[in-house]
């Protein structure tokens, strides 16, 4: 199938749409117990016979334990466990841009952790380099002196809505980037402003979002465009966790995350049924409920039944599948473990496992 909406600037390239398929679940995992709950149909599924409300109990009472996100964290440790250095030759001017790389305080070699953890994760970003907007300024000393000047912005995955190249892909005709903002609304209140950032090579284009849709497609109205002469390239840069083509990456760790939430289920299961088996069940033989006393437990109370032959007796679960279950997590966290150790062994060749640039 394939969707031909040439004017919707909202259009999702069909490399953006492959990209985004695991990032619901991989941004899942990666957020911990309360997003594992919060998404709880998709990541702890309710059984067929299950009522709602001991589903809802089991899904409060279950806890995620963050094996993938542990990795990616080690990972990029290991990454970067000595500071960025830059090259001698490398200008001041940008030395000094380094020490707040987004203009949000944030230092380069934070910054590079931050993409680099981003990759890992979810298997695609990117970064793009912006400068702000000067109005009444005519000269470069001007800029300057209003600390003016570029700086890097990590795109996510989910925001760059596609690319076109030419040239083998070596070269950026156009972008599009979905920007998300929380702007004032009277005295107190803020309200989400879309906007859609069109890039070409020396100019752009800006669209923004307007209530009301027309055959289910959003409508977005231009707001604003220009140029950014002398720059004659889209300043775009892909960052890829595994790179399969020209701006189409996938997670490394995506069977990781699969497995870690084959352990969350396991793991939930084993809570409930060892909470089942911690309360053995009153069971009656010749007990009849219209005939005999109402059953009350509690110290100095003796059951009774009318029936010659009745008799009490408590039912008690063996545990024996509570052990095989055991040994089941035990099995998954193996399989976790080396799944995340595959990234830090030697390649093929003999060299040294690759590290982050």
């Amino acid at each position: 199938m394939v969707d031909n909406k040439g004017d919707d600037v909202s259009f999702v390239t069909a490399k953006q749409r492959k990209m985004l398929e695991p990032v619901s679940m991989l941004r899942g995992v990666m957020g911990g117990t309360k997003s594992m709950r919060d998404n709880c149909q998709e990541m702890l599924p309710m059984y067929p016979a299950e009522r709602p409300s001991d589903y809802q109990g089991r899904v409060k009472r279950s806890v995620f334990t963050n094996y993938f996100s542990m990795t990616v964290k080690h990972l990029v440790g290991k990454a970067f466990s000595k500071p960025l250095v830059l090259n001698p030759d490398v200008p001041n001017e940008i030395k000094a841009w380094a020490e707040d790389i987004d203009l949000q305080g944030t230092h380069l070699n934070d910054f590079a952790a931050n993409v680099f953890t981003e990759a890992l994760s979810v298997g695609f970003t990117s970064i793009f380099v912006d400068y702000p907007k000067i109005l009444n300024v005519s000269t470069l000393a001007e800029e300057r002196a209003l600390n003016a000047r570029p700086y890097m912005t990590m795109i996510p995955l989910e925001n760059l809505l596609g690319v076109r190249t030419m040239g083998n892909a070596a070269k950026l005709t156009q972008a599009r980037i979905l920007e998300i903002t929380m702007e004032p609304n009277g005295r107190f209140g803020e309200k989400e402003c879309r906007r859609i950032r069109v890039l070409y090579p020396g100019s752009y284009e800006l669209y923004e979002f307007s209530s009301g849709r027309d055959n289910d497609t959003p409508q977005y109205s231009l707001v604003e465009s220009g140029s950014v002469s002398p720059m004659k390239r889209v300043p775009l840069v892909p960052i890829y966790g595994v790179k399969v083509a020209a701006w189409l990456g996938e997670a490394p760790l995506v069977d990781l995350a699969y497995k870690n939430i084959q352990h969350f289920q396991v793991d939930s299961d084993i809570g409930n049924a060892l909470r089942v088996a911690s309360f053995p069940i009153l069971a009656a033989s010749g007990y009849d409920q219209d005939d005999d006393a109402v059953i009350k437990l509690a110290p100095n109370v003796v059951l009774t039944t009318k029936e010659d032959s009745g008799k009490f007796y408590y039912v008690e679960h063996t545990g024996t599948a509570i052990g095989v279950g055991r040994q089941r997590l035990e099995d998954l966290k193996a399989d976790m473990a080396t799944m995340g150790l595959q990234l830090m062994m030697s390649n093929h060749s003999g060299g040294e496992a690759p590290t982050a640039s």
